[in-house]
C-alpha cells in the first residue's frame, strides 16, 4: 500500500491569481484580449458580459443612444452594458475576474506561460509594414475578437508608399485575408480606383481594374427590334418595311371594308 502511494505523482495545485485590484482585473482582461489558442472558447453570453463589464470599468455607466435595430451585434452589446446601470467600478472589476475564473479556472498560469514564452521575431513582411517603428504588426483579424472598437496602428502603403485617400459611399469586400475597396466619394468627387488591404501585414496595394468585354450576344439586335418584327409588303411605287402589328391592323380593316361593301351591294 505504501509503495502504491509512493508511486503516485503529487497532485498539482492550481495557481490562483493573488494580485490586488485593479492589477488582477488588468491581468484577466489581458488574458481575454490575447485570445490564446489553448484557451477555452467563450459563449456569446459570456462575451457580452465581459464586454459590458469592461466598458463599465473603463467608461462608467452607459449613457449613449441605442444603435439601430438592424445592427444586431451593436444593439446586443449596448443592451448588455445598459443593464449594468450604475454598478461601481470596483464591483465591475470583481465580477469580470469572477466570470473569467468560471470560464477558465487556469487562466492565470496560461497567461504567465504566454508572457514567459519567447516572442517570434518580426518577419520581412512585418518589417516592411513598419509603420509602427519596426514593431511586429498584429493581424487585423485579432482585433475582431475583442468585441469593441480599437484604433488600428498606422497602415503602411505599398512599394511606393501610397495609400487610399479617405472616402465614403465606397464598396468593400473581404476575400480571404484581403480587404478590397473600390470607388467612393471624396470631397464631393467620385472615385474609380481599386485598393487591396492585406489584413495580416496591414499593407495597402493599389490594383488596376481589368475591363471585361461584353458577350457577343449583348451586341446582337436590340430588344425593341426583336419585340416588333418587320415584314416586307409590296406597294405601287416600291416596297416598304412595315411592322407586323400594322400589317395585321391593315388586313383587319380591309376585311371589314370588304364585308361592308358586300352588304351594300346585297341591299
Amino acid at each position: 500500500m505504501g509503495a502504491e502511494e509512493a508511486g503516485k505523482a503529487p497532485a498539482q495545485t492550481l495557481q490562483i491569481c493573488q494580485l490586488p485590484y485593479p492589477d488582477r482585473y488588468q491581468a484577466a482582461k489581458k488574458f481575454i484580449d490575447a485570445a490564446l489558442p489553448n484557451a477555452k472558447p467563450l459563449g456569446h453570453d459570456s462575451q457580452l458580459l465581459l464586454y459590458a463589464l469592461g466598458q463599465q470599468v473603463e467608461e462608467g455607466p452607459c449613457t449613449g443612444s441605442k444603435p439601430w435595430g438592424w445592427n444586431v451585434v451593436e444593439a446586443a452589446k449596448h443592451q448588455a452594458w445598459k443593464q449594468l446601470g450604475g454598478m461601481a467600478k470596483m464591483e465591475a472589476m470583481r465580477l469580470y475576474v469572477r466570470t473569467v475564473d468560471e470560464e477558465q479556472a487556469d487562466w492565470y498560469p496560461l497567461l504567465l506561460q504566454y508572457e514567459a514564452a519567447p516572442k517570434p521575431a518580426p518577419d520581412a513582411a512585418g518589417a516592411a509594414a513598419g509603420a509602427n517603428g519596426g514593431a511586429p504588426v498584429q493581424p487585423a483579424t485579432s482585433y475582431a475578437r475583442e468585441l469593441q472598437w480599437s484604433a488600428l496602428p498606422a497602415v503602411a502603403g505599398g512599394a511606393d508608399g501610397r495609400r487610399p485617400c479617405p472616402r465614403y459611399e465606397h464598396g468593400a469586400a473581404l476575400v480571404g485575408g484581403s480587404l478590397y475597396v473600390i470607388g467612393g466619394n471624396y470631397a464631393g468627387r467620385y472615385l474609380s480606383d481599386l485598393w487591396r488591404l492585406d489584413t495580416h501585414t496591414l499593407t495597402w496595394t493599389q490594383l488596376t481594374p481589368v475591363p471585361v468585354a461584353p458577350p457577343a450576344a449583348a451586341t446582337a439586335a436590340s430588344p425593341r427590334a426583336s419585340l416588333s418584327p418587320r415584314v416586307s409588303t409590296s406597294e405601287p411605287g416600291g416596297s416598304q418595311q412595315q411592322p407586323a402589328a400594322a400589317q395585321d391592323a391593315g388586313s383587319s380593316s380591309a376585311s371589314q371594308g370588304g364585308a361592308g361593301a358586300a352588304a351594300t351591294a346585297a341591299s
